[in-house]
């Protein structure tokens, strides 16, 4: 396992996010608990379309429609 990967493994991204202070909620969906964040970090909509498994921080903006790692997700912060 590359050290980026072993890192990333240890980031709970529901913690990430509240320490980073961005405005979201937390629901419950298809593959479990979910982070809807407020502003997709990439197209910059407002309508909480951003989603990110509370587990793994892999997710996807309904706007741009594209998939981020938690990793794409970090780095645009």
């Amino acid at each position: 396992m590359s050290k980026q990967r072993e890192l990333l493994t240890a980031i709970d991204p529901e913690y990430w996010v509240d320490y980073e202070g961005l405005d979201h909620i937390v629901s419950r969906g298809v593959n479990g608990q979910q982070i809807n964040l407020k502003e997709c970090p990439f197209c910059g909509d407002r309508r909480h379309r951003f989603y990110m498994n509370a587990e793994t921080g892999v997710g996807n903006c309904f706007v741009c429609g594209k998939g981020y790692s938690l990793w794409e997700t970090m780095t645009e912060v």
